[in-house]
């Protein structure tokens, strides 16, 4: 028992790393400075529309919608008024593309304690933790998380 209490504490604390490593710098270029195809806030915001609009439009189906469907459950954001400082409109006008960066990061999280239980069906609860650490610190899978765009970032 202490030998799978130990491994979950330890897969714990390589799932809050991995988090914090790929939360930082999530708002880096924004709203300034956005990925060449950023697609995916455009994505959420027309399923928040909520009407058939998507059909006709060219952009919509660039990805797959399973980041679009889960960043959609953030609360839309607000505009800034219009007597708002600059700072305030600039950081009003990063939120949709910061709720798509952090929906990335979040699923890409998730796939570490996912690869922990399916390697335990394998492999001992030791070299299972190793592949989730593989899967938390691998430049591949934390290099990206952050971009919205990038489907390879997503699970």
């Amino acid at each position: 028992m202490r030998n799978h209490s130990l491994a979950l504490t330890l897969l714990a604390a390589l799932t809050l790393a991995a988090l914090a490593l790929r939360w930082r710098g999530l708002d880096f270029g924004l709203p300034l400075q956005l990925e060449d195809d950023c697609k995916i806030p455009h994505q959420v915001e027309m399923l928040r529309a909520g009407d058939d609009a998507w059909r006709n439009d060219k952009e919509f189906r660039w990805y797959p919608l399973l980041v679009a469907d889960v960043a959609r459950l953030w609360p839309a954001p607000e505009a800034a008024p219009m007597e708002a400082a600059l700072d305030v409109h600039l950081e009003a006008a990063a939120q949709a593309t910061l709720q798509v960066r952090r929906t990335v990061a979040l699923l890409a999280v998730l796939s570490i304690p996912l690869t922990y239980v399916l390697a335990t069906l394998f492999l001992a609860r030791r070299w299972a933790l190793i592949a989730a650490a593989f899967i938390a610190f691998s430049l591949p899978r934390r290099w990206p998380g952050p971009w919205a765009s990038w489907p390879r970032a997503s699970p």
